[in-house]
């Protein structure tokens, strides 16, 4: 009786907060549904992607600065502090200067560092290409390493994204250990990365038997060689810099060399910035 009586309470509570009890029943009989109510959003309509005016002059400059751009000075303000430095020796890029139209635009795609997502973007939304000339065309299945592309593409204006170390440690090996590619490779026995036990476990495997990669004659695990993997990108004469072993080079590259290949690029961007 008593909870009969407490739910007559909150009736004629309701009742009358609502005005009349008569119309908020109405009001729920024939309320519309939801479809009606919210009905879905009409297809957008598709237009022509086209640069606005202000992204042009980010990257190329006005008309008349472009018009001026002849050599570009061997120096960048950006790295003045290392004039007295073995850099000194280095012609480093001026990236406070505009890019010229007219050459070639190389993107050097280090794995894993968002190399496809920006060579999406750089051919834009609907394939019309942002800069005017621009390499590679295709956003997998090519990653240089930068003196490789140097080599091919002397004249061109050089263009890479950098990582942070632990982000690019964990994100080489969810690739060898959860992607279609990386799977298939444990499958073809061409991989040996840990992968029968959980995320981190296998994680700690992995990073623990490249901590000493040389050490008693180790091999290669197949997929990614993480070991110093940016540096040796970035100093590399190979078209595919993946490993060691099987490509030629050096787990500890010089660092000297490295810091020569950043400062001598166009433009460089970091990834968890992007």
């Amino acid at each position: 009786a008593r909870l009969t009586g407490n739910r007559r309470h909150r009736q004629a509570e309701g009742a009358a907060a609502d005005g009349q009890g008569g119309e908020r029943r109405h009001r729920l009989v024939h309320e519309p549904p939801a479809a009606a109510r919210n009905p879905a959003p009409k297809a957008p309509t598709m237009v022509a992607y086209k640069p606005s005016a202000q992204w042009h002059e980010f990257w190329f400059g006005t008309g008349a600065q472009q018009a001026a751009l002849a050599s570009p000075p061997a120096r960048s303000v950006e790295l003045s502090t290392l004039a007295h430095t073995w850099l000194n020796e280095v012609a480093v890029k001026d990236r406070q200067a505009f890019f010229n139209q007219s050459l070639l635009f190389s993107f050097v795609h280090i794995s894993k560092v968002g190399g496809a997502t920006f060579i999406d973007w750089a051919h834009g939304p609907t394939g019309k290409l942002l800069f005017p000339q621009f390499y590679p065309s295709k956003t997998s299945g090519i990653e240089h390493g930068l003196l490789y592309d140097v080599a091919q593409r002397p004249a061109a204006q050089r263009l890479v994204l950098l990582r942070s170390p632990r982000a690019h440690l964990l994100s080489m090996f969810k690739e060898c250990r959860y992607s279609s590619w990386g799977s298939s490779l444990l499958k073809k026995n061409w991989s040996v990365v840990p992968h029968h036990s959980t995320h981190q476990h296998d994680f700690e495997q992995w990073i623990g038997y490249y901590q000493h990669p040389t050490a008693g004659g180790r091999e290669w695990m197949g997929c990614y060689e993480p070991w110093n993997y940016q540096a040796r990108a970035m100093t590399s004469k190979q078209n595919r810099p993946h490993n060691v072993l099987e490509r030629g080079g050096d787990y500890v590259p010089s660092l000297d060399a490295a810091m020569a290949s950043y400062v001598q690029a166009d433009w460089v961007g970091l990834t968890d910035f992007f």
